[in-house]
């Protein structure tokens, strides 16, 4: 039996990939510079498996996209499947682009406010596209992540270890992404905005442009 994953990160247009197995990374692959299309990316799944010589099944999708977005909402009061359901509605309805969403959620937590969630949102064809890609070539899809998602992770750990409220940035060629979290790793906001942070500390002094944009944000 093969135990290996692929792990395929589609980063605003470039394709990475990675084979995972025995708690460790087997074989990589970086796409080349030029972006991929959504309607390519059958091919970039093709060439993932051929470039790293996955044998596999089982496919993890990170997906960073100008089209992927973030946003705290106040939840209908109620439960179960009924939740579910009037906060699909929401959902579609807050959406910022015009065709259905693909969306996931967890729970926000902001001293003295009221309960709320954090909504990540993809427009239905863009994940139909990859689901598709990957059916393909004879895989399957097991989970789709955001950088969102590795960013809470990575707040749960701090919220162990640390115990304090945690503040993280990530930037993913020209998306930028923000995490809070209290400190017992419960989700406070998300967010997600396009720019680009500067690396260099002469410039970074100047308050206009995307610099400013990330200090707005994080402040």
């Amino acid at each position: 039996m093969n135990n290996t994953t692929l792990g395929i990160c589609w980063l605003n247009g470039r394709l990475t990939a990675q084979v995972f197995g025995r708690g460790r990374a087997l074989a990589t692959w970086d796409g080349p510079q030029e972006l991929v299309r959504l309607e390519d990316m059958a091919d970039g799944v093709r060439r993932a498996v051929a470039e790293t010589g996955f044998a596999g099944r089982d496919v993890l999708f990170v997906v960073a996209s100008p089209r992927l977005s973030s946003q705290r909402v106040a939840p209908p009061p109620v439960r179960g499947g009924t939740f579910r359901k009037l906060l699909k509605r929401k959902v579609q309805h807050l959406r910022p682009f015009t065709e259905e969403a693909v969306w996931s959620y967890v729970e926000s937590t902001v001293h003295n406010q009221s309960r709320g969630v954090i909504v990540q949102m993809l427009p239905a064809p863009v994940f139909d596209t990859i689901l598709a890609a990957c059916e393909t070539h004879g895989l399957r899809l097991t989970r789709m992540f955001t950088p969102i998602d590795g960013l809470m992770e990575k707040v749960r750990e701090r919220a162990i270890s640390h115990k304090r409220p945690t503040l993280l940035a990530l930037e993913t060629q020209g998306v930028v992404n923000l995490v809070a979290g209290n400190a017992e790793g419960k989700a406070v906001f998300a967010r997600t905005f396009q720019t680009s942070v500067r690396i260099d500390r002469d410039q970074a002094a100047d308050a206009s442009g995307p610099t400013l944009r990330v200090a707005q944000e994080l402040q």
